[in-house]
């Protein structure tokens, strides 16, 4: 009730002042949450890193997996809403036995439990890792050690970052289309696209891991030449001044 107010009495009211709202790959929410004013939208940008990452062995989280296949996941341990439930069955499904999975982020709403269980059901329990949050170059450096990123959610509000920071890393791509903002790397094939749903994500990791290392790195480079031309702070800064400019603001 008291956040219902607060939008009606405060929230709204401050945005229908605005000449216009900037947006960073979420008019449609905007749209949706009441706002009247024009939307101007640009994507936030990604520096791309000049090093990807420090050597596996350097790494504790990757202690005792640095020869193994490393398909791993950075955001909110969501089992539903970030597909990770179908994602555990669809890898035990593939049936890749030198391949291990790392999970890292926070829990939300006794998600680990739930996926606790569904390890354990899968018989996934030494291939599966859950692991706390990481931040900045520690994060960094998680991603850039991965054979495969991946980011299976049934739907986004906005742009999923994470996936923006992996592609910059280079690293393999594999999505729903819901994660593929705006259908970026699908249109550049620049990442594997599956449906959500198990029979599809086994079939994605099965391409991605039987892929020679060669073709996994240039689908990495695609991905972080794609990331390069469309998430550029250059480009955001361009489009955020043209709307400026249009809207007569700082003339």
């Amino acid at each position: 009730m008291a956040k219902r107010v607060y939008k009606r009495i405060f929230e709204l009211p401050a945005l229908d002042r605005a000449e216009f709202i900037w947006s960073i790959g979420d008019t449609k929410d905007i749209v949706a949450y009441g706002a009247s004013r024009p939307i101007v939208e640009t994507r936030k940008g990604r520096d791309i890193p000049t090093e990807t990452s420090v050597p596996r062995q350097d790494s504790s989280l990757y202690q005792g997996l640095e020869d193994r296949f490393i398909f791993g996941f950075v955001g909110r341990l969501d089992p539903v809403h970030k597909g990770l439930d179908l994602t555990l069955r669809g890898f035990e499904l593939a049936d890749l036995s030198d391949a291990s999975m790392l999970l890292a982020g926070p829990h939300v709403a006794r998600s680990e439990l739930r996926l606790r269980r569904e390890i354990n059901r899968l018989g996934l329990q030494s291939q599966v890792r859950t692991l706390s949050p990481i931040f900045g170059p520690e994060k960094d450096s998680f991603v850039g050690n991965l054979d495969v990123f991946f980011h299976l959610s049934r739907w986004e509000g906005g742009v999923p970052y994470a996936v923006i920071e992996a592609a910059s890393l280079g690293r393999p791509l594999l999505l729903t289309s819901a994660a593929d903002p705006g259908g970026l790397f699908a249109g550049l094939d620049a990442a594997v696209i599956v449906e959500p749903n198990p029979a599809s994500v086994a079939a994605g990791m099965q391409v991605l891991h039987n892929l020679s290392s060669a073709d996994r790195a240039a689908l990495g480079q695609r991905a972080r030449d794609a990331v390069n031309a469309s998430f550029g702070w250059d480009l955001m800064a361009a489009d955020f001044l043209a709307a400026l400019s249009a809207y007569g603001i700082g003339n």
